[in-house]
C-alpha cells in the first residue's frame, strides 16, 4: 500500500474527483454526434456547478504539479482570461476552487484522450486486450503524476522513488480501470445497449 503525505492526499482526492469527467468524455468523444455525448458535457457542467465551496480560495500549485499540466492551465488562463501566470509564480498562485476545477478538468479530459491514443500506439501488439492493457497503464501513469511529486526521468532518483513511482501506477492502473469500466458500462446502458 501506497502511503501518501497531506499534500499528495488532497491532490489524490481532486484527481480522483475530476477523473470520471475526463474518462465519460473520453468514451462519448468517440461519436460526438451521438446524443450521449451532448449530455454527458450538461453532466460536467453542472457537476463542476455544484462542486462544495467554489469560491473557497486555494493554492494553485497544492493541486497541479507536472510541468505540462502547469503550462497548460498557464496558457488557457492567458487565453481565456488574459491573465498570465508566471513560472516562478505558478505555485503560490491563489485561485478560485470552481475556477480552477473547471480549468483543469478541461486540460485533462484533453490528456485522457492523448493518453488513449499513447496507450494504443504503445500496446506491443494488435490485440484488443493487450491494447487495453496499456492504454490502463498510459492512464494510470497520468494518474500517477498528477499526484506524486516525482519526475521519473530524473536520474537522481533513488530506488526507493522510482520504487514508490512504479508502486503507484500500479495501484492508480486499479482505479483508473475500475472507474473507466463503470463508465463504459453506463454510457452504453444510457445509449441502450445490453451489457
Amino acid at each position: 500500500m501506497l502511503s501518501l503525505n497531506q499534500a499528495e492526499y488532497a491532490r489524490l482526492l481532486f484527481t480522483a474527483l475530476l477523473f470520471p469527467l475526463s474518462a465519460s468524455h473520453g468514451i462519448t468523444a468517440a461519436t460526438p454526434g451521438d446524443p450521449i455525448f451532448s449530455t454527458v458535457a450538461k453532466a460536467h457542467e453542472v457537476f463542476l456547478d455544484r462542486l462544495r465551496n467554489p469560491d473557497q480560495l486555494v493554492i494553485l500549485g497544492d493541486y497541479v504539479i507536472w510541468r505540462i499540466e502547469r503550462e497548460a492551465v498557464c496558457r488557457v488562463f492567458h487565453k481565456r482570461f488574459d491573465k498570465w501566470i508566471d513560472a516562478s509564480g505558478f505555485a503560490s498562485q491563489q485561485i478560485r476552487y470552481g475556477l480552477m476545477a473547471q480549468v483543469v478538468s478541461d486540460i485533462r479530459k484533453r490528456a485522457f484522450l492523448i493518453d488513449i491514443q499513447y496507450g494504443m500506439k504503445s500496446a506491443s501488439t494488435d490485440q484488443p486486450r493487450e491494447q487495453l492493457m496499456s492504454i490502463l497503464w498510459s492512464l494510470a501513469t497520468s494518474f500517477t503524476r498528477y499526484v506524486l511529486a516525482i519526475d521519473p526521468a530524473n536520474p537522481n532518483n533513488r530506488q526507493a522513488t522510482v520504487d514508490r513511482y512504479r508502486t503507484s501506477i500500479g495501484s492508480a492502473s486499479q482505479i483508473v480501470g475500475d472507474i473507466y469500466f463503470r463508465l463504459f458500462d453506463e454510457c452504453k446502458a444510457a445509449r441502450g445497449y445490453t451489457l
